[in-house]
């Protein structure tokens, strides 16, 4: 009668391991987009919400405006995308504190850095460069890179951005919508894409340029 009990030898245990690791080295970068992915949602859902914000403002005013105050923009706390009326505003609403400050008028909300509690939390990030779109509005079709803001009046139009670090790189991901269509070619950074009247596009995809 053998008295050997059963178990697994040293070089079964380090095969195991070893698929292991495999799996996981493919599995983890998967899940990483994944959670990038999911977190993009609140740049469409917010910048869902400005545009018809600013129809009906529109509707009252008979005219956009790039104050964000005016139109009732006020996204939830804890926002990891900052926002932009404006190429570059003249007034940020600040998200570094557990308090709002009280503001008349302002074109460009902050990250909530507050809140997120990332270590090195960007409150204004750097819009990465984009590659060439084009937007046309009622008034006709403009290109370039440039094309966040708004033209007021009865004929005017508007353009916003939303701006974020979601995979924790050097990259920010960017995304717009507009009271025109948007027009993106295909990129390193982009797929093709066309976002009518209140269907946001990105302009630079971060999950896709990591």
């Amino acid at each position: 009668m053998s008295n050997r009990h059963g178990g697994f030898t040293l070089v079964e245990l380090m095969i195991v391991v070893a698929i292991i690791g495999i799996l996981a080295a493919l599995a983890i970068p998967n899940f990483i987009k994944y959670q990038a992915r999911s977190k993009q949602s609140e740049a469409k859902q917010s910048l869902r919400a400005y545009f018809m914000a600013q129809r009906h403002y529109f509707s009252e005013s008979d005219q956009f405006t790039a104050d964000m105050g005016a139109v009732g923009f006020a996204p939830e706390r804890g926002n990891r995308y900052a926002y932009k009326s404006m190429v570059t505003p003249t007034v940020y609403q600040s998200r570094s504190a557990a308090v709002l400050p009280t503001l008349s008028a302002y074109q460009g909300l902050e990250v909530d850095c507050f809140r997120i509690g990332l270590g090195a939390c960007a409150g204004q990030p750097v819009r990465p460069t984009l590659a060439p779109f084009t937007i046309t509005y009622e008034s006709g079709t403009v290109g370039g890179t440039v094309d966040t803001g708004v033209t007021p009046g009865p004929n005017g139009s508007f353009t916003f951005e939303a701006i974020g670090t979601i995979d924790n790189d050097s990259d920010n991901d960017v995304w717009m919508v507009s009271s025109g269509t948007i027009d993106v070619p295909a990129g390193a950074c982009t797929d093709q894409q066309q976002g009518v009247p209140g269907v946001s596009v990105t302009t630079y995809d971060d999950v896709a340029c990591p």
